[in-house]
């Protein structure tokens, strides 16, 4: 095998793979390097699979499997500029006029975990900036929780596509909801690869489902990732999502965001102590107070002109949703206790849950 490469593509390549660490199966700790008609590099742990297309001129076919960790630090440390990718028995030989290196090679082709490809039942197209803002939006909301055990992004899949998150105190939605779809479960490290081959691409995205073999599939361009499914069906959501109502606040996002920031900082963590909002015509009081720190207390002129209302919150899941979206003002429907607080936008809806207030 023997391919020369520019060292900037070779690192983009790379950037696009997960980083695996397995301790049990030494080959999943490998990038297999296949060039053919062209380089590929293709990384899995059997659970996910993620190949990419690097641009590179083959002079010699051939198949090897390098350990991902130093290959990943060799070349990023390497100079500009091309390099020749050269197998010489046991090891594979990166070189320049200036640089030589030898990183010893693992094991033969036929033992890497190669994906197979398998019958499509459903596919969704969309922009992968599209894609990427939904990943964006619900992710802080995906976790697990007391009473909530999935750890993972639901993907409704209909004539487009939406996704739906939830910790347990918190709920996003990204996408319009239709009524006819096919829901399927993306485990937590799945949609951090797919977050990661989407970011800041141009390109379309082709999501493929196969309920049959409890998989799917997206291709980015030259990128493809493919993961298992979370065999469980996601609660039932809708039933936690309230109706709209006329009691609004609107306020200045920034101003919001700013004065809970402050509040935040009246303790020794997040969660210690909730966040006091208390809401009058026009005026909303924030305040937080810690025994062991001391009070704080500012008000904000909004505009609201609902009932008299006292919530409490911790702080993150007001913060990190206003951080963010970008609107200059945000209009939140206020609902009394236990029900959660809503922000609806076009294809956007967010739900934080109150808490108790000593």
């Amino acid at each position: 095998m023997k391919f020369i490469v520019d060292r900037d593509e070779m690192v983009k390549g790379l950037d696009l793979l997960p980083n695996i660490q397995n301790n049990i199966t030494p080959i999943l700790n490998t990038i297999l390097i296949e060039a053919k008609k062209e380089l590929m590099l293709k990384v899995t742990d059997t659970y996910i699979y993620t190949h990419t297309k690097v641009e590179a001129e083959i002079e010699e076919p051939g198949v090897v499997c390098v350990p991902s960790k130093s290959l990943f630090k060799l070349v990023r440390e390497l100079p500009k500029g091309k390099y020749t990718f050269e197998l010489a028995k046991t090891y594979l030989i990166i070189k320049n006029k200036n640089i030589k290196l030898k990183i010893r090679i693992f094991s033969p082709e036929e033992i890497f975990p190669e994906s197979r490809e398998f019958e499509i039942s459903k596919t969704v197209k969309l922009q992968a900036k599209k894609l990427s803002s939904m990943l964006t939006h619900t992710a802080m909301c995906m976790g697990v929780s007391i009473g909530f055990d999935i750890n993972g992004t639901l993907f409704k899949l209909g004539n487009k596509l939406s996704l739906v998150t939830c910790d347990g105190v918190r709920l996003a939605r990204a996408g319009l909801n239709e009524k006819e779809t096919i829901n399927v479960i993306i485990p937590h490290r799945a949609v951090k690869e797919i977050e990661k081959i989407t970011k800041d691409n141009e390109l379309d995205v082709k999501i493929q489902l196969s309920a049959e073999n409890n998989k799917i599939q997206i291709d980015v361009g030259d990128t493809r990732c493919v993961s298992i499914l979370i065999d469980m069906v996601y609660p039932d959501y809708e039933k936690f999502i309230p109706k709209k109502n006329k009691n609004i606040l609107i306020v200045d996002r920034e101003e919001l965001m700013s004065s809970l920031n402050r509040a935040k900082l009246i303790g020794e963590s997040e969660t210690d102590n909730p966040i006091k909002l208390k809401l009058t015509k026009n005026l909303l009081n924030v305040s937080r107070a810690d025994d062991r720190i001391g009070e704080f207390e500012e008000n904000l002129k909004v505009d609201y002109s609902g009932k008299d209302v006292i919530l409490g919150f911790q702080a993150y899941t007001l913060v990190d949703v206003l951080e963010l979206l970008t609107h200059e003002k945000l209009s939140f429907e206020i609902n009394e206790n236990p029900k959660p607080v809503a922000i609806r936008l076009d294809d956007y809806l967010y739900l934080a849950l109150p808490v108790r207030i000593k």
